[in-house]
C-alpha cells in the first residue's frame, strides 16, 4: 500500500487478524520516520511490517529480496493524494499558501533521482508551448496558452521565478476575472497541480502501480484506488474496465520527453479507441468493480482536502 502518514495503514492493523503481513510503500523519503513508528507500535503483535521507499516502477527491485510471488497478495491499497504534511510544508513547494522555493518533488533527495526537475527547473527552461501543454494536459487548464506566454514574458522582463507566490500571484495576474466566479478555487490550482504532476511523472507511475496489482493480486483479491483528480480517475477506469495494455496512453500522458506531443496523441487515443467501442473487446482482468464513492458533506466539512476524492474498488478476476 501507498502510506502517507499511515493513515489508512492503522485502521488496517488496528481491526486486522494477527500475522498480518504488509509492505508499505511511499516515495517520499520523510514517511519512513512514521513507518517505523507504526511498526514500533505494533511491534507486539505477530503482524510482519516491511517499510519500503521508493516509486510503483521501484517494486520490483525493492521486493526482490522478499518472499511475493505471483499472484500471492490479498489487498493493495493505493492513497494518490499529496498528504497533508507535504502540502503544509513551506519548503515543499506545492501549494501557494505559504511563500516558498518552486519545489514540488515528491523525494528532494537530487542523489536518488538526478533526472527529476524542480518547478523552478520547469518554469525558467521550457519555452511556452511546452509549458502550455503541461498546463492544458497535466491540470487541463483553459487558459494554459496565456498562462505560459506571462510566464516566458516575465522570464524576460524580470528574470526567474522561484517561489511559489511569485508564480500564483503571475497566473491570478492573467486569468479572466469572471473565471474565479466559478467558484473558490484559486486560478493557479490547476497549474500548481499540472507541474507537480509532470515533475514527479504520476500519471506514468500509477499506470505501471496498476499493471504491477494485476501481477501481485491472488483471484479474489481486492485493489482499492483512492484518487483525486480526473485524470488519475480516468485512467483507474481503463485499468478496471479494459485490458491493462490499453493504458499504454500514459507514455502519452506522462513521460516528461513526450510533453509536446501530448495533446495530439491523447485525441487521437480517445477517438479512434474509446469512442467506438474497441475497449469493450478486451476481456478485463478486474470484476465486482465498485465506485466512485466520494466523500459525504459532512467529510468534506471535517476535511475539505478530500472534497475531490474518488474511491473505486476491484476484485482480481
Amino acid at each position: 500500500m501507498t502510506f502517507g502518514t499511515g493513515g489508512h495503514a492503522n485502521e488496517i492493523l488496528k481491526y486486522a487478524a494477527d500475522n498480518l503481513t504488509c509492505y508499505f510503500l511511499d516515495r517520499d523519503p520523510t514517511s519512513f520516520s512514521f513507518m517505523e513508528s507504526l511498526r514500533t507500535n505494533y511491534s507486539s503483535s505477530n503482524h510482519k511490517i516491511y517499510p519500503l521507499i521508493g516509486r510503483f516502477s521501484d517494486l520490483p527491485q525493492l521486493l526482490s529480496g522478499y518472499d511475493l510471488k505471483y499472484q500471492s497478495v490479498d489487498l493493495i491499497l493505493m492513497d494518490l493524494g499529496v498528504s497533508s504534511p507535504q502540502l503544509d510544508n513551506e519548503s515543499r513547494g506545492f501549494g501557494f499558501k505559504h511563500n516558498a522555493p518552486l519545489d514540488m518533488r515528491m523525494n528532494q533527495s537530487r542523489n536518488v533521482q538526478k533526472d527529476t526537475p524542480t518547478a523552478a527547473d520547469v518554469i525558467n527552461t521550457l519555452n511556452a508551448d511546452e509549458l502550455s501543454n503541461i498546463f492544458s494536459i497535466y491540470g487541463e487548464e483553459r487558459f494554459s496558452r496565456r498562462i505560459a506566454n506571462a510566464i516566458v514574458d516575465y522570464r524576460n522582463d524580470a528574470g526567474s521565478i522561484q517561489t511559489t507566490k511569485q508564480l500564483a500571484d503571475l497566473v491570478h495576474s492573467v486569468v479572466p476575472v469572471n473565471r474565479e466566479d466559478r467558484g473558490s478555487i484559486h486560478p493557479a490550482t490547476r497549474i500548481f497541480q499540472a507541474l507537480r504532476i509532470f515533475i514527479n511523472d504520476e500519471l506514468n507511475e500509477l499506470c505501471i502501480g496498476l499493471e504491477l496489482a494485476e501481477f501481485l493480486l491472488k483471484p479474489g483479491g481486492y485493489l482499492v484506488v483512492l484518487s483525486f483528480h480526473s485524470l488519475e480517475d480516468r485512467l483507474i477506469k481503463w485499468a478496471f474496465h479494459y485490458d491493462c495494455k490499453h493504458l499504454s496512453l500514459s507514455k502519452y500522458l506522462s513521460q516528461r520527453s513526450l510533453n509536446f506531443q501530448c495533446t495530439n496523441k491523447r485525441k487521437e487515443y480517445e477517438n479512434d479507441e474509446i469512442s467506438d467501442g474497441s475497449l469493450g473487446q478486451m476481456k478485463s482482468k478486474w470484476n465486482c468493480v465498485i465506485g466512485p464513492i466520494t466523500p459525504t458533506d459532512s467529510e468534506i466539512d471535517s476535511n475539505p482536502r478530500s472534497r475531490s476524492a474518488k474511491l473505486r474498488i476491484a476484485k482480481r478476476a
